[in-house]
Formats: C-alpha cells, sequence, structure tokens
C-alpha cells in the first residue's frame, strides 16, 4: 500500500495514465503478468510461496522489455548477484527505501525502456524500407508488445490450430464496448 501510494503522489502523470497493480500473490502476478504487456515491475524478495528472484526471472523470459526492480531487506550479495544476472533485475534497492531514489529509479527505468521501445521501432521501419522486414513481421511484432505470447500458435496432433479465448486486454490500447 505504501509502494502504490507512493508511485501514484510521486510520479505526475495525467489521470489515468498510469496503472498500478498490487498483488500479495506471486502466483496470481504472474498469472495476470502473463495476459498483458506492463512497463515496470517492483518485486520483494521475500514471499510467500515464491521469491522475488524466482517472480523477476520467470518474467524477464516473458517480458524481456519489462524494466524489473527488486527490493530486499538482507543485503545478501549472493542475492544479488543472482537477481541481476538471473533475472536481469535493473536496480535491487534496500528497504526501508528512500522514497525519491525509488522515485527516480522508477522515472529512469521508464524512460530507458521508452527509448529502447522508440529505438526498436525506429530500426523496424529502417528494416522494412530495405525488406529485410515485411509489414505482417512489423504488426507481428506490434501486437506481441501488446500482449505477450499471442504469435505463438498451438498444433493439435491432427494438425489444426489450438484455440482458447483468454479474455485479454491489451496494454495502453482504449477498449470500445458497443451495446447492441
Amino acid at each position: 500500500s505504501a509502494l502504490t501510494r507512493l508511485l501514484r503522489q510521486g510520479l505526475a502523470v495525467a489521470p489515468n495514465a498510469l496503472s498500478i497493480d498490487a498483488f500479495a500473490d506471486p502466483h496470481l502476478a504472474l498469472t495476470q503478468l502473463q495476459e498483458r504487456a506492463v512497463d515496470l515491475v517492483i518485486c520483494d524478495y521475500r514471499m510467500p510461496k515464491l521469491d522475488g528472484i524466482a517472480l523477476l526471472s520467470q518474467l524477464a523470459r516473458s517480458h524481456p522489455d519489462t524494466v524489473r526492480i527488486l527490493l530486499t531487506g538482507s543485503p545478501d550479495l549472493q542475492a544479488v548477484l543472482r537477481a541481476v544476472n538471473h533475472a536481469g533485475v535493473a536496480r535491487v534497492l534496500l528497504k526501508p527505501w528512500d522514497n525519491a531514489e525509488l522515485l527516480a529509479v522508477v522515472r529512469k527505468g521508464l524512460a530507458e525502456r521508452c527509448a529502447l521501445l522508440e529505438q526498436r521501432r525506429l530500426a523496424d521501419i529502417a528494416r522494412q524500407a530495405t525488406g529485410e522486414l515485411s509489414p505482417q513481421d512489423i504488426e507481428r511484432r506490434r501486437l506481441e508488445a501488446l500482449w505477450p505470447g499471442i504469435t505463438q500458435v498451438e498444433w493439435t496432433d491432427d494438425g489444426a490450430v489450438q484455440c482458447s479465448d483468454s479474455g485479454l486486454i491489451p496494454h495502453d490500447v482504449p477498449t470500445h464496448r458497443h451495446e447492441h
């Protein structure tokens, strides 16, 4: 609650531009995060059922562009090294955290992620212009950024495409509902 409150108050953004989800159960967090792209995850090292490094390692595989920050109350060097080496954690912050430092780390992480995505977008445009990427490749990458895993196709034993509706909602895309 304190972290959510700090982020809401400390990040000056337009109303409704910031979506913060907080989870007490790391498995529920992973399930929810599999359904959409996220910009940044702040995770505690010690959690019930799953430690923060394991959660962030799984997230690194499914959401490689998501900024990952680990909070820990213990300055355990081995844990810090595992966080960086196995989970690709951008920063490890000791608890109790300093509000100004945490907000600065979040802002920097978000800015770096934004720059990375823009650089990738411009590189894709250049590759499309030279014929290295097709418009379909560009669209596939755009969809994968919105819904991680959506371009992964599962086949049945008889060669049919396996379909399932998971109710995915894209990240940062307005939804329109029409009533009839």
